[in-house]
């Protein structure tokens, strides 16, 4: 059984809505944030919520407080916050950007194809045993959406894990967080779970086979395949 969503924060909802205006350039870098009056009036909430909406974008690095002077805007694109790279990604509702997506799906195939080279030359048995099971997973919950997001989150991470290196197992959890808000586009290229199944197999066999040079050209045949299909998907929108 699913558990229940809990209720939207009246503190994440005012903080969603400046961030966006943030990513979007509505509030310019280096401006000052409205004061706390003005958001006040502007959203109909109490002060405390205001405060813990700013606080939230502190979190995110987006403002800073300047002692005498205000609330300051930072620059977004300074922000590694997965929350803030997904406003760039979609910065409203229905509406994605196709050049950060591009440029997005351009560094993923970078990282990857690395990931996917180490992960052959440092795996141990159990990270091979791991990806498999992985695999498996995907397959079962093909075309149920969430399920199927932590399935490849679950792979992503097995082969990071084979790396050695834990940049990549961060780097893994980060990118899964950035993109779930665009789930509908990366299941274009997961409409057919038995010809997906079997690339992440080419790419699980070059491991398992210390063939370095074969994973990493297997990772980036994929990404030639799917990056095009996103993108497809995403100037439909």
């Amino acid at each position: 059984m699913v558990a229940p969503k809990a209720p939207t924060r009246k503190a994440d909802e005012v903080s969603r809505e400046l961030l966006a205006r943030i990513v979007g350039g509505e509030i310019a870098p280096q401006s000052l944030l409205p004061k706390e009056e003005e958001l006040e009036a502007e959203f109909g909430v109490a002060r405390s919520v205001i405060r813990e909406a700013v606080k939230i974008l502190e979190v995110h690095k987006l403002v800073r407080p300047v002692r005498r002077r205000g609330t300051v805007v930072l620059d977004p694109r300074a922000s590694l916050s997965p929350d803030v790279v997904s406003a760039f990604l979609s910065p409203r509702a229905a509406n994605v950007s196709r050049d950060f997506l591009s440029g997005l799906l351009e560094v993923r195939k970078l990282l990857d194809v690395e990931m996917s080279g180490l992960a052959a030359a440092r795996r141990q048995p159990h990270d091979v045993i791991a990806m498999r099971a992985a695999a498996a997973e995907y397959v079962r919950v093909a075309g149920i959406p969430d399920e199927i997001e932590d399935a490849i989150l679950r792979f992503g991470l097995a082969v990071a894990h084979a790396t050695q290196n834990p940049i990549y197992v961060m780097f893994v959890h980060w990118n899964s967080s950035a993109v779930r808000v665009l789930a509908p586009l990366f299941a274009s290229v997961r409409a057919s779970a038995g010809a997906h199944a079997e690339g992440v197999e080419l790419v699980i066999n070059a491991i398992e086979l210390g063939d370095v040079d074969a994973a990493r050209a297997m990772t980036a045949l994929y990404h030639d395949w799917a990056g095009p299909k996103i993108l497809e998907a995403a100037s439909a929108t």
